[in-house]
């Protein structure tokens, strides 16, 4: 058992010693199953599986899930600012590019539950959990900085290329640096720059919109979700989308 578990445990065992002992059995029962049900531990299991479980909802655009965990948490006495910030992380890790709004909506409910406090302030964390629940959804900006700090860490020393190096000096100028930096904006039309080490010229770390490289199509999965969330109704990503085939 873990110690919350065991807390609860005494906790229950005390109140059914406690019971005068006239009180009906399926009383006593009733009442100590509240007590189970009621429990909320801030710095326990509790804490951590309930966010988890609104985090997951709105990342499988759930929104009468997410809604439903962000309740309990704030009837059971959660901290909405801490419900809050990890709201602020979803819309970034999850909705990402897909919806550039989602961040400056979870900023500002941040700052309206700062501003309002609880009871009020449910409305608004309400209403953000909705919106990212029902937002498109997309990590891409997240996963290209996790390919980008792989590649930073295998060689932290790789200098930066002489043409997109910084000149202040007439030195540095006869050293080369900048030399060859093409100023975009001078151009009416798109010019090539090397921005990147040499190592890394072919590496694709923000991948465009609409790649799958990586993603599994298993579609045993998809018409569970099909039969379950859609009414019975094929995805609308079936028509026109490469699939990527389950792997073997």
């Amino acid at each position: 058992y873990s110690q919350g578990d065991a807390r609860t445990a005494l906790s229950l065992l005390e109140l059914a010693i406690s019971a005068p002992p006239s009180t009906n059995e399926e009383t006593l029962m009733k009442n100590l199953r509240k007590s189970v049900i009621a429990r909320y531990d801030r710095t326990g299991d509790d804490h951590y599986d309930m966010i988890s479980a609104l985090h997951k909802s709105v990342r499988g655009s759930d929104g009468s899930a997410a809604m439903y965990w962000l309740a309990r948490m704030l009837t059971a006495g959660e901290d909405p600012l801490y419900i809050a910030r990890r709201c602020i992380v979803m819309a970034s890790e999850d909705i990402g590019l897909a919806n550039d709004r989602a961040l400056p909506l979870a900023v500002a409910t941040y700052q309206a539950c700062q501003i309002i406090g609880m009871p009020e302030c449910r409305i608004n964390l309400a209403h953000l959990v909705a919106y990212l629940s029902e937002s498109p959804k997309s990590t891409r900006s997240y996963e290209a900085y996790d390919r980008a700090e792989e590649a930073a860490k295998e060689d932290p020393a790789v200098p930066v290329p002489l043409n997109i190096c910084n000149a202040p000096t007439g030195l540095m100028k006869e050293l080369g640096y900048g030399r060859g930096y093409l100023y975009n904006p001078s151009y009416a039309h798109p010019v090539h720059n090397d921005f990147l080490p040499l190592q890394y010229k072919q590496q694709r770390f923000l991948r465009p919109e609409g790649d799958l490289e990586g993603k599994v199509w298993n579609e045993d999965l998809l018409r569970q979700w099909e039969y379950m969330d859609n009414d019975g109704k094929d995805w609308h990503g079936r028509d026109g989308r490469p699939k990527v085939e389950k792997p073997e």
